[in-house]
């Protein structure tokens, strides 16, 4: 599952629970919560319906529990949704070019992802979708695990040269200004 991300929930005045019709125009600190199955409640509906342990989704009647409940950071709940679907098949299928003996390959791997990514998106056999997921993760664990770990080492290293750069061009600036100074008490 994708990382907690350091992104704001979308919100607007006008957003209101579907099951207790209450407004955030009357109410600022109301938070609507999206559930797995992509429905909206307001946190005080949820706290209520999931509060005793699992229960149906008042829409869908999907058995869900109060902890898989989210804001959702998009206005568009199918957006939101693909985000979600996409960071899932990225955290399992995270093979790249040169894992590959042929540009072939990898296409036909990638092709192959987007497949299974468009069926979980169109809810078509995801039972199957999940099971060849699954398996897939199960099959090709150590490689997925080495994969996150060059990605990680990768982004920190980009971090540093960012930060390294972003250093740099605050001593430039620092100094830049010292010079303006100098040129200042001079006149």
């Amino acid at each position: 599952m994708p990382k907690k991300q350091d992104i704001t929930a979308y919100t607007t005045k006008e957003d209101s629970c579907p099951q207790c019709q209450r407004m955030r125009y009357f109410n600022e600190k109301m938070m609507l919560l999206v559930g797995p199955c992509y429905h909206r409640m307001c946190e005080l509906c949820v706290d209520n319906t999931f509060d005793a342990g699992p229960a149906p989704c008042p829409e869908c009647h999907r058995i869900l529990r109060k902890n898989e409940f989210y804001q959702p950071i998009f206005e568009d709940l199918t957006v939101e949704r693909e985000v979600r679907v996409r960071a899932r098949m990225a955290a399992a299928y995270n093979k790249r070019q040169e894992d590959f003996k042929s540009l072939k390959d990898y296409n036909d791997y990638l092709e192959m992802v987007e497949d299974l990514t468009m069926k979980l998106l169109y809810e078509e056999d995801i039972d199957q979708t999940d099971y060849i997921i699954e398996k897939y993760k199960r099959d090709n664990n150590a490689q997925i695990e080495r994969n996150m770990s060059k990605q990680q080492r990768e982004e920190k290293i980009q971090r540093m040269v960012l930060e390294q750069e972003k250093s740099k061009k605050q001593q430039m600036r620092e100094e830049y200004l010292r010079q303006l100074e100098d040129e200042k008490r001079e006149k």
